[in-house]
Formats: C-alpha cells, structure tokens, sequence
C-alpha cells in the first residue's frame, strides 16, 4: 500500500491546502478539514488546526491532502474568493499555449498549480489525495 510522504505534502504548504484524516476518507467523511500549520521532521508527524481551532500531531501517512484534479484546469474554479479558468490565466501569465504533459511545463507553471492545490504529483488516482470536487467546501479556516 502506498503513503503519503513529505516531499509531497510539502510543496502544498506555501498555500492554503486542506487535508482530511485517512480514517474519515475511509468513512466517506469529507465535511470536516483540517488546516495544516507546520510538519516536524524527521518524525514525519504534521500539526493541524482542527475546524473547532485546536492543534493537534498526527502522522503524514493518516491524512490526505485535498487537492484539485488536473481535469479541473480548464474549468472555472473559486481560488481565494477569486473565479477564473486556470489554464486561461497561466496562457495568459506564459503568453503561450501549454501542451504536452505536465511534467514538460516550465517550473513557475508548476508553481502556480501547487499554489492553486491541483494535484500536479498524481496523488488523487493512487488514493493518496482527495479529489476538491467530493468535499463540501467550506470558507477557509485561516485566510493566508
């Protein structure tokens, strides 16, 4: 079975990236996300702020990150209270046409998906990450 690790997680950490507990995933609990505030190395353990503001340790491998599949890219999204079509605002930002795969793109391009939480590490298809679009979305916890 595969988990999680930090050099996953981390890239997410600049932005304001939600996770849920692995054992409310299993549970098809998707209502209650946790803010991630810090990861402690080398333990692998993350602090996240609770929805009810309480900190609390748990191991990187029983949390999943929420994160946008990349067939969102082309669709309009709500980033920061801001709608906009990504894949139209980094056409924009490059002043060219992004083809081929991700991983050909130039590495601000990957920046700016981290930032806007797809899942640019192919996390959701290996269970590793939960697809934004079967949460219930929530107003941010803590704006950034």
């Amino acid at each position: 079975m595969k988990t999680l690790r930090k050099e996953q997680l981390i890239p997410y950490l600049k932005g304001d990236v939600k996770v849920l507990l692995q054992q409310h995933v299993e549970r098809g609990q998707f209502d209650h996300p946790y803010i991630v505030v810090g990861i402690t190395l080398p333990s692998d353990t993350v602090s996240l702020l609770s929805p009810n503001w309480t900190v609390k340790a748990f191991r990187i491998q029983d949390i999943r990150p929420i994160l946008r599949p990349m067939s969102d890219l082309k669709k309009e999204i709500n980033h920061e209270g801001e709608q906009f079509v990504p894949y139209n605002r980094l056409c924009d930002q490059t002043f060219f046409e992004l083809h081929g795969p991700a991983t050909q793109w130039p590495y601000h391009v990957i920046e700016q998906l981290i930032h806007w939480n797809f899942d640019v590490f192919n996390l959701i298809p290996e269970g590793l990450a939960v697809d934004i679009n079967k949460t219930v979305q929530l107003e941010p916890i803590v704006s950034t």
